[in-house]
Order: C-alpha cells, then sequence, then structure tokens
C-alpha cells in the first residue's frame, strides 16, 4: 500500500482520540490521549523516514 494511505490512516487515529477523549471521557484522560498521539507521530515519522533513507544510494 501507498505511503500517503498509512499517513491518512495515523492522522484519523489521532483525530479519533481526541474526539473519543473529549466526547466520552470529557476531556479527563488527556495524558493517555497525549502519550498515545505522541506514539502516532512517532511511527509516522518511522514510516516517512524509512523510504527517504533507502532513496539514498551510495555511489
Amino acid at each position: 500500500m501507498k505511503l500517503s494511505y498509512f499517513l491518512l490512516l495515523i492522522i484519523f487515529m489521532m483525530q479519533g482520540t481526541a474526539l473519543v477523549n473529549v466526547t466520552l471521557f470529557e476531556n479527563n484522560w488527556n495524558g493517555l490521549m497525549l502519550w498515545i498521539n505522541t506514539s502516532l507521530f512517532i511511527i509516522a515519522t518511522a514510516l516517512t523516514v524509512k523510504p527517504a533513507d533507502s532513496s539514498h544510494k551510495d555511489h
């Protein structure tokens, strides 16, 4: 699958955690939401850096 699909999926997951925190937990789980969103951001960064790193070839 394309990288853009996974990045878009991660954005939807981040927005979903924010929505669930606000609507179901009344902002009581901000620390957990921050941890989840930070983890998703790190995953997205790793997915983006890996293809960019492999495109550099030593001549």
